[in-house]
């Protein structure tokens, strides 16, 4: 069964009567403490917000700029002349219409569209940036590569740290102490992090010569230190990949003796409190992992391999996580796209699979050409996404057993130079059972798995304050005196060369990792991960109270007065209406524009005295409700 987490920064649950920050997961309409149902879980109590309660109904925050569907946001009451009036039949169209109050409200509730707002957090110190500016800072050993990301910034890859000013060679026991260790940064083809309770973390790395084990924390101004070479005990030139189910660090290499592909478990805890590798399980492929492509969920691992050697079919096969027993395969089910790369999930198993379709797709849009607006048919690449329960797989076919998810893909414009090394990767948040995280075209973009089509959140060039693009021109800095200088755009440091980008919680705080060449972006939070521009605290008033049966009509009443107020609550406390627009060529929701008015007769939401309570008083008094919500609705999407 996939499973329904998030995050929450206080503003929905109570535990043991103070507010909760953390991971949360919800089973059959309860909120338990943690990412999933574990016998530690704790039952969390409800605040009666409307975020509160919009999670406890496991809805999706998903809007991005495709506009939704009316028909997805709210429903109409089922109101039929051959209903009977009784109890029953109001509680379903009571419901019905407060279901409709969560989604207008999950509405505005929105992924920032900057993943990490570095500019914004740095100003409390939880976002700060490790680079390297100048040559003249690696001379020395009082170098603090800890930089305030106060304006766009010079970077230096870490590998100018061996170089002379003349572009010779530092003599390796000329190198600061500080940072030795550092220059080897760039070279990453894996690497994983593992967070302490006190904000410390390891980062472990793997080169094509190396294995390195580093330590930082994410508190400002503290020394991030090459902590070891540990090549010896784990090859480089291979993949790593951390469970923090068992505390397990797994690495995919070749075994020695027979050169097939071999999965080794580290015992993390034990390394942690001695320095020095524990095996604990060796696992040995019978195929040949593709581009070293294997995931570690919660009770299953898998690997990307050749399921057919005749046909050269690609897919996953997933084994066991402890007994290695096969479990089943995932593949495509025609030859016309193939698997680029996928993830599993370390709550429930369930495996998201991105695959590139060989057929490009073609769309209408509309041209403006001399001032005539005229529609041109034109293709697009996209890829194809699918979300797999792992409870369903045998000889899972995408494509036949479900359907695929359309992902659109955007080469971020805001730069000249562009990075060569193209990698694509998916993988799951780790905050939020909803997202996932795309990296193509050399940057990354977060992404609903409910509506992927668009981006949620993207890596802004301004955010993480690269240099802005530079031409000659008119210039107003007198030149040797310039704050760059020359082909400083051009430095791999100064543009996107994403290595990766890593999420953990622990203990309420979230923690952020993200390495481009030359830059280490470092981030703590304790903040839900969404925009809001309705209140976070917003309280819920609908708590269905009805009476018995002589009663109806008063409590009819009191109970259409509180789903009245409700509504009346989120079209009030909209500030501004949140629109589409294209920022560095992404298309995202930033752009505000107000509201109009919505006129209202007071009289239409309630049974008067003098009324009997028959099929045309109750459908006139549920249907102007659907009706205020239907123009609640439009005001939101008049965008």
């Amino acid at each position: 069964m996939i499973s329904y987490f998030k995050y929450t920064s206080g503003e929905s649950f109570t535990l043991s009567g103070g507010d909760y920050t953390g991971l949360f997961n919800v089973i059959n309409g309860r909120a338990f403490s943690g990412k999933s149902l574990t016998p530690t879980s704790t039952p969390l109590s409800s605040k009666g917000t409307f975020i509160g309660n919009a999670f406890l109904a496991e809805k999706e925050f998903d809007r991005t700029v495709q506009v939704p569907r009316f028909n997805e946001i709210i429903t109409k009451p089922h109101i039929s002349p051959k209903d009977i009036i009784d109890q029953s039949f109001i509680n379903t169209n009571l419901d019905i219409l407060n279901d409709n109050n969560l989604n207008l409200y999950a509405l505005n509730i929105v992924s920032n569209p900057q993943i990490i707002n570095f500019q914004s957090n740095n100003m409390d110190g939880d976002s700060f940036l490790l680079a390297l500016s100048s040559l003249s800072e690696s001379k020395t050993d009082h170098v603090n590569l800890a930089k305030p990301n106060l304006n766009a910034i010079n970077v230096l890859p870490f590998e100018s740290i061996n170089l002379n000013s003349d572009g010779s060679f530092v003599p390796p026991n000329l190198v600061p102490s500080k940072l030795i260790g550092i220059d080897k940064l760039d070279g990453t083809t894996s690497s994983t992090m593992v967070v302490n309770r006190d904000h410390t973390f390891n980062y472990f790395t793997v080169t094509s010569t190396e294995t390195l084990a580093f330590s930082g924390s994410f508190a400002k101004n503290s020394p991030f230190t090459f902590r070891d070479d540990i090549s010896d005990a784990i090859p480089p030139n291979t993949t790593l990949t951390y469970d923090n189910n068992t505390d397990t660090l797994y690495n995919l290499g070749k075994d020695p003796r027979t050169g097939a592909d071999s999965l080794i478990g580290y015992d993390f805890s034990f390394y942690n409190t001695c320095g020095e590798w524990k095996i604990k399980d060796i696992f040995n492929f019978d195929k040949e992992v593709i581009r070293g492509n294997f995931k570690i969920g919660n009770d299953l691992k898998g690997a990307l391999v050749v399921l057919n050697p005749a046909t050269g079919m690609i897919g996953i096969e997933l084994t066991n996580k402890y007994s290695n027993e096969f479990y089943g395969t995932i593949s495509p089910f025609t030859s016309n796209e193939t698997i680029i790369d996928f993830d599993i999930r370390d709550t429930d198993d369930s495996v998201l699979v991105l695959t590139n379709p060989l057929t490009p797709l073609s769309e209408t849009v509309g041209v403006i050409s001399n001032g005539q607006l005229t529609r041109k048919d034109r293709n697009f690449n996209p890829f194809n996404v699918y979300h797999v329960d792992s409870d369903l797989v045998e000889d899972f076919k995408l494509g036949l057993n479900i359907a695929p998810s359309i992902v659109r893909r955007y080469d971020p414009n805001s730069l000249f130079y562009k990075s060569s090394d193209i990698k694509t990767t998916i993988k799951f948040s780790d905050n939020d059972s909803n997202m996932f995280i795309l990296q193509d075209n050399g940057s990354a973009t977060t992404r609903f798995i409910s509506n992927p089509q668009y981006p949620a959140g993207f890596f802004s060039a301004s955010n993480i304050q690269f240099l802005p693009n530079s031409f000659f021109g008119f210039v107003e800095e007198r030149f040797g005196y310039s704050r760059t200088v020359w082909n400083s755009n051009g430095l791999p440091s100064n543009y996107f060369n994403y290595i990766n980008f890593l999420m953990e919680e622990n203990n309420g705080n979230l923690y952020y990792l993200f390495q481009n060449v030359g830059r280490l972006y470092l981030s703590k939070s304790t903040k839900l991960i969404y925009d809001n521009i309705l209140p976070l605290d917003l309280a819920n008033t609908y708590d269905r109270e009805l009476g018995c049966e002589s009663s109806l009509g008063i409590s009819l009443n009191s109970e259409m007065e509180s789903i009245l107020k409700d509504v009346l609550k989120i079209y009030v406390n909209l500030a501004s209406i949140i629109t589409g627009t294209t920022v560095e060529g992404v298309p995202v929701l930033s752009k505000y524009t107000s509201y109009p008015n919505i006129n209202l007769e007071f009289r239409d939401f309630e049974f008067h005295e003098n009324e009997e309570i028959n099929y045309n008083v109750v459908s006139r008094v549920f249907n102007s409700l659907y009706t205020l919500q239907k123009n609640v609705l439009d005001s939101i999407l008049n965008n």
